[in-house]
């Protein structure tokens, strides 16, 4: 695994996503990203820059994997959890998502 993979997923497993969410949002061998590796590097940048929200929002590591794999009453989630939304392996969602929670620091 790449390092920068490696660190990607240990950010997601942080978070509470399960093996089957951390494949979803970063897809593996023979997959898109493999194919185009600016959608790995996407990915990245969006991962880390919803983790640097999350820190922002909840200094605490419990309270941001608590607010990840919940329901969410923010408008974009609506009653869904982050990391399932996330793990559709969408990048638009992927995007959405990292909106909808940088928007929570602007309250």
């Amino acid at each position: 695994m790449r390092p920068e993979k490696n660190q990607l997923v240990q950010t997601l497993k942080s978070w509470g996503a399960t093996q089957a969410q951390i494949d979803a949002i970063l897809p593996n061998r023979g997959n898109a990203c493999d194919k185009h590796p600016d959608h790995l590097k996407q990915r990245q940048h969006i991962i880390e820059s919803i983790d640097e929200c999350l820190q922002l929002l909840f200094p605490d590591e419990r309270k941001r994997q608590y607010f990840m794999s919940h329901p969410s009453r923010t408008v974009f989630f609506t009653q869904r959890k982050p990391l399932d939304v996330l793990a559709s392996g969408s990048i638009s969602d992927l995007e959405q998502s990292y909106h909808s929670i940088r928007s929570m620091l602007c309250i």
